[in-house]
């Protein structure tokens, strides 16, 4: 009976909450430059960048560095600026997704034209928030500069996949 009535208690005080905490909203997918609509806010669930290095040229050998893969968030509308502006601009997000590496050394970049890609995707779940107007896109950084034998590398980086809900923004005050 005590089990019972314990169950039941635990019933009462934690299903309502759970209840209310599901925010099922409209499920989206992300892609480069997604801005969130007016009025709403992006629950983040999982994205995925790309990052892709590629010589511009005949390369002989490419010894491949650390990359890492960042989701930025701007607000391109000052209007719509969540934060105080620095300079008559709103301050960008930057929230790290990943870090991918490959210690190896390729060789034979000279028979493919100069088109010899290496790409990474990097992702994860994430509890990340994106607000009305907010626009997203993906960055890649250099662990450190590439061992290359030839010209420098060329470093293409987007989101390839994502997924979200886009849920009724609250209320809040802006400064």
């Amino acid at each position: 009976m005590k089990k019972v009535m314990c169950l039941m208690v635990l019933g009462v005080v934690f299903f309502p909450a759970m209840i209310c905490s599901a925010e099922k909203g409209q499920h989206v997918i992300i892609r480069e430059g997604y801005i969130v609509p007016d009025g709403k806010m992006l629950l983040i669930d999982d994205i995925t960048i790309q990052c892709t290095l590629t010589p511009p040229g005949q390369v002989d050998s490419i010894s491949i560095p650390t990359l890492n893969a960042l989701l930025q968030i701007s607000t391109p509308d000052t209007a719509k600026c969540r934060e105080s502006l620095k300079d008559g601009v709103c301050p960008i997000q930057a929230h790290s997704i990943g870090t991918g590496t490959s210690e190896e050394t390729l060789y034979g970049f000279g028979g493919c034209d100069g088109y010899c890609p290496f790409e990474l995707d990097l992702g994860r779940r994430t509890n990340l928030v994106a607000y009305g107007g907010d626009k997203l896109e993906g960055k890649c950084r250099l662990g450190y500069d590439p061992a290359i034998d030839g010209p420098d590398l060329i470093l293409w980086q987007r989101i390839v996949n994502g997924i979200g809900r886009l849920v009724k923004a609250p209320n809040r005050r802006t400064p």
